[in-house]
């Protein structure tokens, strides 16, 4: 079957199948349904946890004696598979396998970047489909986003009105780990249950010295300096690196739409298809002119790598990583491109 993210909640109230993809674009709503997954299988008493992370060098036989092995620690299992890239590899033969021979005591949860139309024409893929479910998660719309920061809001026992809720999203861009960020942050310090336009221009003007968003701007508009002083303040104070790798992710990829679409159409029309907000685009107009092809797409392909080294996927350093992608964005270097696999 195919799901809908939102159709998680009720779907596991009545439903737990032996496997579920979930895939896509954003990586928190699919964060997110994996951590539904998971509590209604604990639920249930799928109480141990086996985890892979599938690199190129993975070998798939350990996935394949895990599943069918009996569960040391428990009658049940849950098993997830992480996948690190949306391409074909020789995943479907175990996967398959386990399609035919799933028994209900290991429940098996597989995560992936949005998978591409060849992937979703294999044999594995349609197996998957046809004993579980699979969901893909596209970029949500402005619209989709205010509901889902609404959503957010009301979990943190807080309601948000729409003036509120607008100045956040200008702010955010859209992001939707910054939002997330932002919101927990709001709901504890704001007493009452409602979250008015004060209280969010009180915020914001309480906040420290220097964002995330400050160091997305120096870099799109080429302030080295002013991005590396940025940057080691905001590493000092011990900011999350996922939610500002997320961001200068996120303005390396609009970056390369706009390259692409300017050069059929309007920089208006281009901007439109790259999702940028008006309050960037001269920014963007800035870092388009100074940016060459060559430069975005190595710049693409660097801010993969630090997507993987984030998230451990790698030996990469991190902070050293991140770093020479703003330097690189702020057009202070070349980049040293690694090889992956």
């Amino acid at each position: 079957m195919i799901l809908k993210h939102f159709q998680f909640p009720q779907h596991l109230e009545k439903n737990l199948l032996p496997i579920y993809l979930i895939h896509g674009d954003e990586s928190l709503i699919i964060e997110e349904c994996l951590d539904q997954i998971r509590l209604a299988a604990r639920h249930k008493g799928y109480s141990e946890r086996i985890v892979f992370d599938v690199e190129g060098s993975f070998n798939w036989s350990d996935f394949s004696s895990e599943a069918q092995a009996m569960s040391l620690f428990s009658e049940r299992k849950i098993i997830e598979i992480r996948l690190n890239t949306g391409k074909a590899s020789d995943k479907g033969k175990a996967i398959e396998a386990f399609c035919d021979t799933a028994d209900g005591d290991t429940v098996v949860i597989i995560s992936a970047p949005r998978l591409d139309k060849n992937v979703q024409k294999q044999a594995w893929f349609k197996k998957v489909e046809k004993i579980g479910a699979s969901t893909i998660i596209w970029p949500l719309k402005p619209r989709d986003v205010q509901e889902w920061s609404s959503a957010h809001c009301r979990k943190q026992g807080k309601t948000i009105q729409y003036d509120a809720l607008q100045l956040l999203l200008e702010k955010t861009e859209g992001n939707l780990l910054a939002t997330k960020q932002e919101i927990e942050k709001l709901c504890l310090s704001v007493d009452g249950n409602d979250i008015n336009l004060e209280t969010m221009v009180n915020s914001i003007a309480d906040s420290s010295r220097y964002t995330i968003f400050d160091l997305s701007d120096h870099c799109l508009k080429g302030d080295v300096r002013g991005a590396a002083h940025i940057f080691n303040h905001l590493r000092s104070e011990g900011s999350e690196i996922l939610a500002l790798s997320g961001l200068i992710t996120k303005e390396i990829r609009a970056l390369n739409v706009l390259s692409h679409y300017s050069k059929s159409m309007s920089m208006d029309q281009a901007f439109v298809k790259a999702k940028v907000w008006k309050n960037k685009q001269s920014l963007y107009r800035t870092a388009i002119n100074r940016l060459n092809k060559t430069k975005l797409e190595n710049l693409l392909k660097a801010a993969s790598n630090l997507d993987l080294a984030v998230k451990g996927m790698s030996d990469e350093k991190p902070w050293h990583l991140f770093f020479e992608v703003c330097m690189a964005l702020a057009g202070n270097q070349q980049l040293k491109m690694r090889k992956t696999n």
